[in-house]
């Protein structure tokens, strides 16, 4: 019996069938299980889309389990701990329909349901689902291949990743990426030394309040949450940020949220580059422009300053006096039109020293 006539029994059989993992909480108590695999009968019977639940945790997307009379999670965490073999009937509220259910652990952590609907009136069902077209040799066989598929898809997505992580450190700026709850899950090498440390296992897990930037962590954090609800990026943000020595630098980030296949956003990837010199040169600039200001409008004399077309910038408040136009009306007109001059006997206008400088 080749593979794929397997799988094609697999599919159509009447009988449901699930693989899955379970989910335990810090305390080692199962609080949810991952559903991997189902077939055809099983989304006939549950009326649970296959393409739906696949990947997906019982508790997102089966309606009412944790309100159900009989605890399904708890009853299958204790088939795997116990690594035992149960079948039972039960009636399941959340469909109205009563089961025959065999359950067993083939691996550590994984267990596999294989469901029957029976009548209400009796519970001696003529399935005999641990004789089933399903066998467990068979159950078991394809587990092992789902395992060797698995390890197989694990080893590429892992040198997915590293080249990646390659292509990422020869970025030259300092790139982070987050999850929902703002806790680092990578960066590139720029930015682990940033945040004082030195490899990519030291960063993850870590949130803001653990790097050396702590005190704008609330800042941070705010910003993260607003991008991961609204979907909108923040695009060169200017900001505050403190290096892994302490030092207080400018530096313009982008943020984006991050979304899977489906459109749903799990976490955010951000980007920034160091702007302290360029910010430290416009402070200088604007200080120089405030003295330069201050001298002129104390100088006797008329001044009037302006850029290389010879568009007034400034005029102080004797040339204020001289020619009848205050700073605001003379902002950016042309000294021709602010600074006339004429010839005192005919009236005609000269030629003005303004334009033969410019």
């Amino acid at each position: 019996m080749n593979e794929s006539f397997c799988d094609l029994i697999f599919k159509n059989s009447p009988i449901g069938y699930t693989y899955n993992k379970i989910v335990f909480n810090d305390d080692g108590k199962p609080i949810d299980y991952e559903i991997i695999e189902a077939n055809c009968s099983f989304e006939r019977l549950t009326g649970l889309r296959r393409e739906e639940i696949i990947g997906m945790r019982a508790m997102d997307v089966i309606p009412g389990i944790k309100e159900s009379e009989f605890d399904w999670i708890a009853y299958y965490g204790e088939v795997v701990i116990n690594n035992e073999q149960k079948e039972f009937n039960q009636y399941s509220e959340i469909t109205d329909l009563w089961y025959k259910v065999y359950c067993y652990s083939p691996l550590k952590n994984y267990f596999v349901t294989v469901l029957a609907e029976i009548s209400e009136k009796t519970f001696n069902t003529e399935y005999n689902i641990s004789q089933t077209v399903l066998s467990k040799t068979y159950q078991i066989a394809r587990l092992k291949r789902i395992e060797e598929e698995l390890k197989e898809s694990q080893k590429k997505l892992a040198e997915s990743n590293q080249l990646l992580q390659t292509v990422l450190d020869t970025i030259p700026l300092p790139i982070f990426w987050k999850d929902l709850n703002s806790v680092h899950l990578g960066g590139n090498k720029h930015y682990i030394l940033e945040s004082g440390k030195q490899s990519l296992s030291e960063l993850v897990g870590k949130s803001d309040y653990e790097l050396p930037w702590r005190e704008y962590a609330d800042k941070y954090r705010k910003d993260d949450l607003e991008i991961m609800t609204t979907l909108i990026p923040k695009i060169n943000l200017e900001e505050y940020h403190v290096a892994a020595d302490g030092t207080l630098e400018w530096v313009r980030v982008t943020k984006v949220p991050m979304m899977d296949e489906y459109g749903k956003v799990f976490g955010i990837m951000g980007a920034y580059e160091d702007i302290t010199e360029r910010k430290l040169a416009e402070q200088a600039l604007h200080y120089e422009k405030e003295r330069l200001k201050i001298t002129l409008h104390s100088i006797g004399d008329g001044v009037i300053a302006t850029d290389d077309k010879g568009r007034v910038q400034l005029i102080n408040g004797v040339a204020e006096k001289l020619t009848g136009w205050t700073q605001a009306e003379a902002k950016d007109k042309y000294i021709t039109d602010v600074f006339r001059i004429v010839n005192e006997d005919t009236r005609i206008p000269c030629e003005n020293p303004v334009e033969k400088v410019m």
